[in-house]
């Protein structure tokens, strides 16, 4: 049997951004997710880990497109 699943999870990258720019010294932006995505919801969760590469990548051009 097989199925498809399509879902939606909500990151804030706003937050994320602000946490790089203000107060997060020394963590790298794995970590910066990590600790974001740790504190989560349980189901927001396991999704933001599904997709936890394209977070990386999108605070990282967010964080380019800033300076």
């Amino acid at each position: 049997m097989e199925f498809e699943i399509n879902t939606s999870v909500w990151i804030d990258m706003d937050i994320l951004v602000n946490m790089v720019l203000n107060g997060t010294q020394g963590m790298t932006i794995d970590e910066i997710v990590n600790d974001f995505i740790a504190g989560l919801d349980d189901c927001d969760f396991y999704l933001a880990c599904i997709i936890r590469e394209e977070i990386k990548k999108e605070l990282q051009k967010r964080l380019d497109n800033s300076n």
